[in-house]
């Protein structure tokens, strides 16, 4: 599938460099996710901001969900039913109006959406909003318009929905350029800006073999030992594919062979949640290039340093939790979204070419 990466980055203007950590996180989350139909998507801009205050994150359109908005709103967020009033991080808002956090992006919404009709368009806005520190079961007084998505185990599920929607396209190609004088006709386009697509977490890291820590080549064969414990116990005796052929769980574990694909899934997964706490790195993965041809991959994984073990193990679950298909698991989306994110970096992708056909047939 191809992407469109006319993206325009807007410089944070006093926003926390957290809060910009997390929000380019979910974009390289977006731009390499094997399961988002990015056909014909177009980024317009990365933490859009009005003189009225109002704005978004993330700024795309595409031509089956029409303008979408993205809004992070970092903190614990919880409507109190007893009194009408917000809760943020357990401590009361009594400022904030019933609409609370989601009123600028309805109104930055409503904005997109009349500045479209004057131009004679009928495309949909279909704002939504992530709340990655709030927890699925809190309570949201969140307008029926705001599509929402709170935590990280449902980001996924939520942007699928909204990505499925049946929306009107528009009457022609549009580039970012071109979207952003019909929403932003008073602003000029930020030629100049650079792309969104910035690696934020600093997770992976590629070397030559003899340029890797001596610590992180120590600590790899006692990490590969402990997940593929985790693998067994995440899979259980359901049968593994890669492109259709059965594989074993030391092959997802093997340096040589899956472990790389996984561990670039991983960090794009834990990225968020990095970011979000203000680390640095909550673990390091360390990447060469395949020099006999004898990688499935294309690439190993040389080493790796650990801040935590669980904090690595996590993210890697979750990332065989969204391949279970019920009665088997698929490592294809796996090895697609690897194949991206090495795309988008500029390494090689040789090894993975035919994976676009294969993953399109399914």
């Amino acid at each position: 599938m191809g992407k469109t990466f006319n993206s325009v980055f807007m410089p944070g203007r006093g926003r926390a460099g957290e809060h910009l950590g997390v929000v380019g996180a979910l974009y390289n989350m977006l731009t390499t996710h094997s399961d988002v139909p990015l056909e014909g998507v177009v980024f317009i801009g990365t933490n859009v901001r009005l003189p009225d205050g109002t704005g978004a994150d993330l700024l795309l359109y595409g031509p089956n969900i029409g303008i979408l908005p993205i809004l992070v709103l970092s903190g614990s967020y919880a409507f109190n039913l007893e009194t009408g009033t917000w809760d943020v991080d357990g401590v009361p808002r009594p400022d904030m109006a019933r609409g609370g956090p989601f009123d600028t992006l309805v109104a930055f919404s409503r904005g997109l959406a009349a500045a479209l009709r004057r131009a004679g368009l009928s495309a949909p806005v279909n704002p939504l909003a992530w709340l990655p520190d709030t927890p699925d079961t809190a309570v949201l007084d969140a307008p029926a318009t705001v599509s929402l998505m709170t935590g990280r185990d449902r980001i996924w599920k939520t942007i699928l929905e909204t990505f499925d929607r049946t929306s009107p396209l528009l009457p022609e190609e549009l580039d970012a350029g071109k979207l952003w004088s019909i929403l932003f006709p008073a602003i000029p386009f930020p030629e100049n800006m650079p792309e969104a697509a910035t690696e934020d977490t600093n997770l992976v890291s590629m070397k030559a073999a003899e340029d890797i820590p001596s610590q992180a080549i120590s600590q790899m064969r006692t990490f590969e030992r402990l997940l593929l414990k985790c693998i067994n116990q995440a899979v259980g005796s359901k049968p593994i594919y890669y492109c259709g052929v059965q594989v074993a769980t030391q092959d997802i574990a093997s340096p040589d062979y899956f472990l790389p694909a996984l561990m670039v899934c991983a960090s794009l997964r834990w990225g968020p949640v990095v970011s979000r706490r203000g680390s640095k790195t909550a673990f390091k993965v360390f990447l060469s290039t395949d020099q006999t041809g004898s990688y499935p991959v294309g690439y190993s994984v040389s080493g790796i340093l650990l801040a935590s073990v669980t904090t690595c193990f996590v993210p890697c679950i979750s990332v065989l939790k969204e391949c279970d298909r019920g009665t088997y698991v698929t490592l294809d989306p796996v090895a697609l979204e690897f194949k991206r994110w090495l795309d988008r970096h500029g390494y090689d992708t040789s090894a993975l070419d035919f994976l676009e056909e294969i993953v399109e047939d399914e």
